[in-house]
């Protein structure tokens, strides 16, 4: 028998050894010796790194083969039943408006009155919130004093694109929120000397008048809200006036509740903004 006939020879340019059990590779499909049967050592045009991801829910190792898509194989096993995905099922916050049936997904809560309303009834004016200024300029109490930078004060053309974009928001499930973290992940940009434990990553959607599209960006945790707001504007190249007077300010917005987070609060100690969700950049 002609042994030259049994096994194959290596496929790695410089090598060609016969090896009576070789190697196939499950990327390239090629076949190796014992020397070159890993990517590494034969250098495979297919292998990456993160094709081991985890379930965003569940934390479970999802096997993705090499010519498969990672963010398909994760929708898969989310829809096929993944073990926690019950536990992440809507709960839903209903509107104390009367007679109003809608629920949001996350909680929005009157600055005025403290109570939870739908998209539709959130303003303190569709609710008839005890907090509203009476016609004598006086109000009902100290505390329900509206806070500062409120949607009443944006203009027209932008509290409609906000109540838009809440919409949008509110209809999120929960799921889908922890895919989309995952993926901002991947395309985020930002300071690379943040520590990975510190950074904080959000969509960003600018102002309506400038056209520019949403980034995935990640700041650090520690950051002042201001701070955030300059490297927002920044990155988008929008004329920042906030430290001039009597100049048309900008202001960063939760999609959650709408509120203007305020500039002097550190981002990580925003409790109603969590990594993965939106910030809209608008003139106020």
């Amino acid at each position: 028998m002609d042994l030259r006939q049994l096994g194959g020879h290596c496929d790695f340019e410089g090598c060609k050894q016969l090896d009576f059990l070789p190697f196939e590779c499950q990327g390239c499909k090629k076949t190796f010796c014992l020397e070159h049967r890993t990517y590494k050592d034969h250098k495979c045009p297919e292998f990456r790194t993160n094709e081991v991801p985890n379930c965003p829910l569940c934390s479970q190792m999802i096997i993705v083969g090499v010519h498969e898509d990672i963010n398909q194989k994760v929708d898969q096993h989310i829809s096929k039943g993944c073990p926690k995905e019950e536990s992440f099922k809507s709960k839903t916050h209903p509107c104390s408006y009367a007679r109003c049936k809608n629920a949001e997904l996350v909680p929005i809560i009157c600055p005025g009155c403290r109570v939870n309303f739908c998209v539709a009834h959130r303003h303190q004016q569709d609710h008839n919130c005890p907090g509203l200024q009476k016609d004598d300029g006086s109000k009902t109490s100290n505390q329900y004093k509206k806070p500062k930078g409120f949607f009443a004060d944006l203009k027209e053309k932008a509290q409609l694109r906000l109540d838009d974009l809440m919409r949008k928001q509110a209809q999120v499930n929960p799921t889908a929120k922890k895919v989309m973290l995952m993926k901002i992940k991947t395309k985020a940009q930002g300071n690379a000397n943040i520590p990975t434990e510190k950074r904080y990553y959000l969509e960003v959607i600018y102002p309506l008048d400038t056209n520019i599209a949403p980034k995935q960006m990640f700041f650090n945790s520690s950051w002042t809200i201001g701070k955030v707001l300059d490297v927002v504007a920044d990155a988008g190249k929008i004329e920042n006036n906030n430290n001039k007077a009597n100049a048309t300010k900008l202001g960063l917005f939760c999609l959650k509740n709408g509120l203007q987070l305020e500039n002097s609060i550190t981002l990580g100690d925003y409790d109603s903004l969590q990594s993965g969700d939106s910030i809209l950049l608008e003139n106020v």
